[in-house]
């Protein structure tokens, strides 16, 4: 028993090939018979008459169908076909001649490996001819006819001198000759694989030659051509490029004989499959069918599809050229007509396919084509409404749906297809009157609608395209089929549910509109949504008319009845435009004004308070331009409704609607120009004097006043500051009415106050309520009132009462200031102490009761006191119910704040207790206003009482603050406070202690407290989204929040900055960073001051004795590094010496562990500061620069050098969406505290990603960058290659420092010695293996000559060792094909073409060589699918006849002797099949003509003929599994079913993009054969398929699938 030796590729080892003399392959015991398998084969099921196309799932299913059968006797084709060959076999190889005419040939194909110039190769064809003619009478099998091809192929290279080709010609004339038509249709693909390529590239001299051997010896195989038909005319088509060629006439014969012998519908089935697939054979294709197809096929009795036909004609309109695009058009106007029966029949997404490539040629702008297009789509009619009445009925429909369902997708992601291209084809339409005038009819509005649905919903990156899509489809638009389509869209949506300046539009087409939404809305028949958005359109229309159309609307009502209305007349085909725009004047506009005061009738008594707003304001529009149709309105019917409507409005006036309070009030005023003359005052008067007593009434008018008069007295406009001013003055005469009156009640003698108690039973609750009167008084009056009462002598009052009870109370009292002073002091501390003193009463009994030792109990009253006071604070500001009263407990709380500043913890708790208030104020103010609804939403807190509670905080943060001598006194007038009680509360003003800052630094209630500001100046920064009355609202809220804010900073920077960044560390959703530093750069007053702030806490030289905790907080340096990255250039030079003055300190105490644990976040700060730096001239100055360099330098060395002690403890990050309820200012719990092991990882990424490719910017010196990466290198990236354990994260260092060109060394010998290493295979994660591909990239281009070497040590000799270890030379050779395929890959495409030479000969050597083992080989087939993807197909043209001899030789091997199972044969098999896999999904031009030999590329894989039996390998193959099993195979049931075979992907699921991918990428290994029958059986389906949805290549998961196989080991 022989052993079998791997054939050699160019002589295929001269030994008798599978096709030639029966296999040396052991044989199989002739006890073991072939019997059937359990299922059919592929074509078994496809032969069905009058099967149409079918999808690949079905074609699955099908393959899946079982076979309940055993064996069986009957006769296949390719049993017959196996049969005859192996009988011709055995008989010439007991004939001795024709073994000797085989060593002949066998001698004649050695002289190939001499061949070294074209003469050789003469000299080679002529004794190979010789040795062929030497038989008489000649054999018509010829010996090793494979390699006997090959050389043929090899011969007609077309580098190559035509003699050559000629004498090669010969050879192939004369074997043809020999072997007859029998030889020829048995071998036709092995003789074809050279012949079908050399026409294009054939001299002309040699083309006759080809030429009469097609006709002599192929056209006579007739039938037998059919599975060659695609290829045979690939082959012919160069010939048909030119018109006038020299051979244009003969291949045109050629061709129509060619078409004769296969039947003329497959001929021109597979014409247009070429349309498809190959572009540089579509010009051809178009010249034969321009001379040959002049009319549409006939679709029924085995027609063309007409799927098959549209598919082709639009990729001909998809092509580039525009010679081609011309043809085809001429080829769409001929065959597939719009009212053709090749549309009717086609499937709707083909005529949606065609229509989108036939439109898109008018993107060209070529006239000649554009021209062709508007033919089709008209047709030939001889007027204009002929064509439209043609595009009307057979393109219309057609064409909308195509653009719509294009113009969808505007606002889809960028790697989406082009959204903007339906949009720029509707517009070049329009350029024809008779396309264009009903297209825009139907298509205008829903084109404007998605472009505005994709600018509502869209990614923000392409919103200015879409903007400018829409200006374009607007202006080319004719407005009157806008607004015509417009009026019609009105009509039909608003039951469910643009601006312009062109005059046409105002005056005209924007009336009749809006009188048909206001009619709509008076019709009471709109859902409440729709009648919201039917006011807003409403209000946009009535703005947009213009006062000259009012003007010319009817002041009488016309009693002229019309049949159609004033729309149909101006926008029906039959209407009278001159009559319509009369009626516009004497009916449309005055129905317009009479509808519009209907309307604001109707909402008047509702309680939807946006109609209301928007039925207010078309009211004032119309009455602001004096519409002369105002007359016609009823003013008794409008006066009520103002009346109604004035009395629903002061319901939005409650305390808890102060959302609506700014709306309402200006409501109310417009309403009031609306109406006549005090009607706004008669509603107030009649409220307020209803009886029974409404409180609510009071309420309304206070906040009225408020929000009308105050708002007034502050504005910035002197005008409205003077007239609300002479209002007061005019209304309220003198302050003194009102005062006199209440001061005299206040100073009753009956109300009477000694040693500690009142007189009598007094009132408190009157008592306060005089004081708070008093208290609103002033406010109103403010200073006017202030100086009258200091000017004014209380002796001059009309009150004698009063006048007595103060000379009897206060008789050195002269003014009014003084006397209230006085008065207002003494009794507001009567009542505190009255209180205070029940209080105490009241705890010192509940203590004697309940404590044995009495005396024990009222030691300390004042602290038991003071904590309940505190508490019972807290309780009543946490209630929502005392907001109300929110003022008094203020007012309270500022004047008894002072007494507790010896106990600063309860000062701590109410310091948290405002801030929380804050937060919930203002958070809550914030999600109401930014909730869209059109319900009413309740809201009590106004930014009235956020700036109470602010006033508070303020006070409280002052006392903490503790400076010394008296504390700063807090404004208490304003909107929340009294400046009565503001004089009145200096009276508790008390020396505050002077304590060390260093027990303040930064504590929990200052956090807390700043973190509310900050949330307040988020919510109220002027850039926040929301409306006027917000921004109007927050305004206050934002100036009183910043000025505590600089109050308290201006008292303890250091403490304020620390909060700042205690806040900043816990990223709190409430806070935003820009708040954070805008707030820092508004309280400091450069960014130097916040560097040294900053630096001093974190050193411990801000004067604080307890700075351990923080010089340890790491959140410092992240926000100095997080704000130094927004300075711009200038600023960032100034902090300069500042931050590397701060960096040397640290250098210089590295002793300590402190410092170590800085290095790391300094070298952040400094690398942020030094780029921008950069990017000024400062770096010019050489001292600075060496600074510079040697800081920098240093730095870095130590964070390399001590990373491992750095990461001890973990790296502090921030912890995102951290919600800040704990408020600690612990590291651990604001931020997130790294393993140590993640920490170098964290330092390794921050080292590649901003430190190494920044080196030369920063230390600009190659030898410094060169020190520090080598630094790097020894430090972190040899140990870790040491370790066998390389992280991503140094793989990118590494990579980076590969691009560096004066670092090559510091990295090249670790990445060599990792590449030659055995290991380096094994499996890797995507990221991985992309930085390796760049790395093996940048090793192979430093040193050139190592890519010569790597394919020095794949040819390497074997060993002549007897010892040596045949096994570990096969893995060696395996490990180079793989580091050579892993190289290739690597490479940008077409990257190693200068290397392509040697590459080709390196792997033609492993493939002949008979040393190498199956698993070599299949190495080799995995560098070939990496070839085929990185070098264009072009450069590979003289490899194909190897690679196609090879594959052959194989699949050859496989039919007649299929490999055993688990053998190494089996996994080149596979090699082989997922060779082809790629080379199918491929689908190369030059591979195009080829696959014929492997999978049924013509129509027949999809639509088979009766008794039709497959030539192609893959068929074949399937074939052959399907009726016999060969040893070893797995045995099936029926049950199971195939359960050997692999599961392959459906060609149907392709993945999100649809692209082609291959099939059998993820089968790493076989155990049989059967495995693969689903792969052999669906190959040609899955390609027809692939080729017919003109779908591209999957590249990225290709590549992918290489990277999976090439680490799989």
């Amino acid at each position: 028993m022989s052993s079998h030796r791997s054939p050699n590729l160019n002589e295929l080892s001269d030994q008798p090939g599978p096709s030639s003399l029966p296999s040396t392959r052991p044989q199989s015991p002739t006890s073991k018979t072939l019997r059937r398998p359990a299922s059919h084969g592929r074509l078994s099921k496809l032969m069905i008459p009058g099967r149409s196309r079918s999808g690949s799932s079905a074609s699955q299913a099908s393959l899946n169908l079982d076979d309940s059968g055993g064996t069986s006797g009957r006769t296949t084709p390719e049993l017959k076909r196996r049969a005859g060959k192996a009988a011709a076999a055995s008989l010439l190889a007991s004939d001795g001649k024709y073994k000797k005419f085989a060593q002949m040939v066998d001698k004649s194909l050695q002289s190939f490996e001499n061949v070294n110039e074209w003469a050789d190769f003469i000299s080679f064809l002529s004794r190979l001819l010789k040795t062929l003619q030497t038989p008489s009478p000649p054999y018509t099998e010829i010996p090793r006819k494979l390699i006997v091809a090959k050389r043929l192929a090899q011969c007609l290279n077309p580098a190559l001198p035509s003699g050559v080709h000629q004498r090669a010609l010969d050879v192939y004339a004369y074997i043809f000759s020999i072997i007859g038509v029998d030889g020829l249709k048995r071998d036709l693909l092995i003789w074809s694989s050279g012949l079908f390529p050399f026409f294009q590239y054939a001299a002309t001299s040699v083309r006759p030659l080809l030429i009469k051997i097609y006709e002599t010896y192929y056209l006579p195989l007739g039938e037998n051509l059919r599975p060659a038909t695609k290829a045979f005319v690939l082959a012919l088509l160069p010939g048909m490029e030119e018109e006038t060629g020299d051979f244009f006439d003969k291949i045109l014969s050629l061709l129509d004989r060619l078409s004769e012998a296969v039947k003329p519908s497959f001929f021109l089935q597979n014409i247009f499959l070429i349309l498809i697939s190959s572009p540089t054979s579509r010009l051809s294709a178009l010249n034969y069918l321009g001379r040959r197809l002049l009319k549409a096929p006939e679709a029924s009795g085995g027609g063309i599809e007409s799927g098959l036909i549209i598919r082709g004609v639009s990729a001909v309109l998809n092509d580039e050229n525009v010679l081609v695009r011309r043809s085809g058009l001429d080829l769409l106007l001929r065959v597939i007509r719009l009212d053709g029966d090749t549309i009717r029949d086609a499937e709707a997404k083909d005529k949606e396919l065609l229509m989108r490539s036939a439109c898109g040629v008018v993107l060209q702008r070529e006239l000649s084509l554009s021209r062709r297009v508007y033919t089709w789509l008209l047709g030939s009619g001889e007027t204009s409404e002929e064509q439209t009445a043609y595009f009307t009925q057979y393109g219309l429909d057609l064409l909308i749906t195509t653009l719509h369902s294009d113009m969808e997708k505007l606002g889809s992601p960028p790697e989406s297809l082009d959204a903007q291209r339906p949009f720029k084809v509707f517009l070049s339409l329009l350029d024809k009157w008779e396309i264009g005038s009903v297209l825009s009819e139907r298509l205008a509005i829903s084109s404007l609608r998605t472009v505005k649905d994709a600018s509502e919903s869209g990614p923000s990156t392409v919103k200015d395209e879409i903007l400018a899509t829409a200006a374009a489809v607007y202006e080319a638009v004719e407005p009157v089929v806008i607004w015509k389509e417009l009026h019609s869209s009105v009509l039909d949506e608003l039951n469910s549910k643009g601006s312009g300046t062109d005059e046409e539009i105002n005056s005209v087409h924007v009336p009749i509109v809006l009188d048909t939404v206001l009619s709509a809305i008076t019709s009471d028949t709109l859902t409440v949504e729709a009648e919201l958005e039917a006011f807003h359109l409403a209000r946009t229309l009535t703005e947009l008319i213009p006062v000259s159309t009012y003007a010319k609307g009817s002041s009488i009502t016309s009693d002229v009845e019309h049949t159609r209305s004033v729309a149909d007349l101006l926008y029906s085909k039959d209407g009278d435009p001159h009559s319509a725009q009369g009626r516009l004047h004497t009916e449309v506009l005055p129905r317009i004004v009479q509808n519009a005061f209907v309307v604001f009738e109707k909402v008047a008594v509702t309680q939807e308070i946006e109609s209301l707003l928007e039925a207010v304001r078309i009211v004032s529009v119309l009455i602001d331009h004096e519409s002369s149709s105002l007359a016609l309105v009823n003013g008794h019917r409008w006066l009520a409704a103002i009346i109604e409507a004035l009395s629903k409005l002061f319901r939005y006036l409650r305390p808890s609607a102060s959302l609506y309070h700014i709306r309402a009030v200006e409501l109310l005023w417009d309403y009031n120009q609306l109406a006549e003359i005090h009607t706004l005052e008669n509603v107030i008067a009649r409220r307020m004097s209803k009886l029974p007593f409404d409180s609510a009434a009071f309420d309304a008018f206070g906040i009225f006043w408020r929000l009308t008069v105050l708002d007034a007295l502050k504005s910035s406009d002197p005008n409205v500051q003077r007239q609300a001013e002479t209002w007061m003055r005019c209304n309220l005469r003198s302050y003194f009415r009102v005062l006199d009156p209440i001061l005299s009640r206040l100073l009753d003698p009956t109300i009477r106050y000694n040693d500690g108690v009142y007189a009598g039973p007094v009132d408190l609750a009157l008592v306060r309520y005089y004081i708070d009167s008093i208290s609103a008084l002033f406010k109103f009056g403010a200073q006017g009132l202030s100086k009258a009462c200091q000017s004014t002598d209380i002796r001059g009052s009309p009150h004698p009462s009063l006048i007595t009870r103060a000379e009897g109370a206060f008789p050195n009292a002269v003014s009014y200031l003084e006397l209230m002073v006085l008065s207002l002091i003494s009794k507001m501390l009567h009542l505190l102490h009255s209180v205070i003193s029940a209080s105490s009463a009241s705890t010192r009994h509940q203590s004697a009761r309940h404590s044995p030792n009495p005396e024990k109990a009222v030691a300390e009253p004042k602290s038991d006191f003071e904590d309940a006071l505190v508490q019972t604070i807290i309780d009543g500001l946490s209630n929502s119910a005392n907001t109300p009263v929110l003022q008094h407990w203020i007012d309270f709380i500022l004047m008894t704040a002072p007494m507790l500043s010896s106990r600063p913890s309860l000062l701590h708790s109410l310091a948290e207790c405002f801030s929380q208030q804050i937060r919930l104020f203002i958070l809550r103010i914030n999600s109401v206003y930014e909730k869209v609804s059109v319900l009413d939403e309740s809201l009590n807190v106004a930014d009235a009482e956020v700036v109470m509670v602010l006033n508070a905080l303020e006070r409280v943060l002052v006392l903490l603050c503790s400076q010394p001598g008296k504390v700063e006194e807090t404004s208490a007038h304003g909107e929340g406070g009294s400046r009565i009680l503001g004089l009145v509360s200096t009276v508790f003003t008390v020396e505050a202690p002077s304590n060390d800052p260093a027990k303040i630094e930064s504590p929990r209630y200052l956090d807390d407290a700043i973190h509310s500001l900050l949330v307040t100046w988020t919510i109220t920064n002027p850039t926040t989204s929301g409306g006027a009355y917000k921004s109007q609202t927050l305004e206050k809220i934002g100036v009183r929040a910043r000025k505590v804010l600089e109050k308290i900073f201006k008292a303890q920077p250091s403490s304020v900055i620390a909060s700042c960044v205690h806040v900043w560390s816990l990223c709190s959703e409430q806070v935003t960073d820009a708040a954070i530093f805008d707030c820092v750069d508004a309280l400091t007053p450069s960014a130097q001051r916040v560097v040294e702030l900053l630096c001093q806490i974190v050193s411990g030289k801000s004067g604080r004795t307890s700075m351990s905790e923080y010089r340890a907080d790491p959140a410092f340096l992240a926000f100095l590094e997080a704000y130094v990255s927004r300075l711009e250039a200038p600023i960032a030079v100034q902090v300069w010496t500042t931050l590397f003055n701060f960096a040397r300190d640290v250098l210089a105490s590295l002793a300590s562990s402190t410092a170590r644990v800085q290095l790391l976040a300094i070298l952040r700060c400094l690398t942020v500061l030094a780029m921008t730096v950069s990017k000024t001239s400062a770096l010019e100055d050489r001292r600075l620069r060496r600074d510079l360099q040697d800081t920098y330098a240093k730095v870095l060395d130590h964070v390399v050098t001590n990373a491992a002690k750095i990461t001890d403890g973990g790296l502090w990050e921030r912890e995102r969406d951290q919600v800040y309820e704990n408020g600690s200012s612990d590291p651990k719990k604001n931020g997130l505290v790294t393993t140590s092991e993640e920490g170098l990882q964290k330092i390794n990424d921050y080292l590649a990603s901003s430190i190494i490719p920044n080196l030369r910017t920063l230390l600009v010196e190659p030898d410094r960058v060169n020190s520090a990466c080598s630094g790097i290198g020894v430090t972190i990236v040899v140990p870790a290659f040491k370790r066998g354990k390389v992280d991503p994260s140094v793989l990118r260092i590494v990579l980076e420092i590969a691009k560096i060109p004066s670092a090559v060394k510091t990295w090249r010998l670790q990445i060599s010695d990792v590449f030659a290493d055995s290991r380096f295979f094994r499996a890797k994660s995507a990221e991985e293996v992309g930085y390796w591909k760049v790395l093996i990239g940048a090793l192979m281009d430093s040193d050139k000559e190592r890519f010569g070497d790597l394919l020095s040590r794949i040819t390497s000799a074997s060993s002549a060792n007897i010892f040596s270890n045949r096994d570990q030379e096969m893995l060696a050779k395996s490990l180079n094909l793989r580091r050579l395929s892993f190289v290739l890959i690597a490479a940008e495409r077409n990257g190693s073409l200068s290397q392509l030479p040697a590459i080709q000969e390196r792997l033609v050597e492993m493939l002949r060589s008979s040393a190498v083992s199956p698993r070599v080989h299949s190495e080799v087939y995995l560098c070939l699918r990496v070839l085929m993807c990185r070098i264009s197909p072009q450069h590979l043209t003289n490899f194909w006849p190897v690679i196609l001899g090879e594959l052959l030789r194989i699949f050859e091997l496989t039919m007649d002797d299929p490999p055993e199972d688990g053998s190494e044969q089996l996994q080149l098999v596979l090699a082989a099949c997922k060779f082809l896999d790629l080379l199918l999904v491929i689908q190369s031009e030059d591979f195009q003509i080829h696959q014929w030999m492997f999978v049924t590329d013509t129509t027949d894989a999809a639509y088979p003929p009766e008794e039709h039996t497959p030539e192609a390998i893959m068929d074949r193959l399937s074939d052959i599994l399907s009726e016999g099993v060969f040893h070893g195979a797995p045995p099936v049931s029926e049950k199971d079913g195939d359960a050997s075979s692999i599961a392959l992907p459906n060609t149907t699921d392709r993945g999100e993009n649809g692209l082609r991918r291959p099939r059998l990428s993820s089968v790493r290994s076989l155990t049989s054969l059967y495995q693969l029958q689903s792969f052999f059986s669906r190959a040609s389906m899955d390609t027809f398929e692939g080729v017919y949805e003109n779908v591209g290549v999957d590249w990225d998961v290709v590549e992918d699938d290489l990277n999976a196989e090439i680490f799989d080991s």
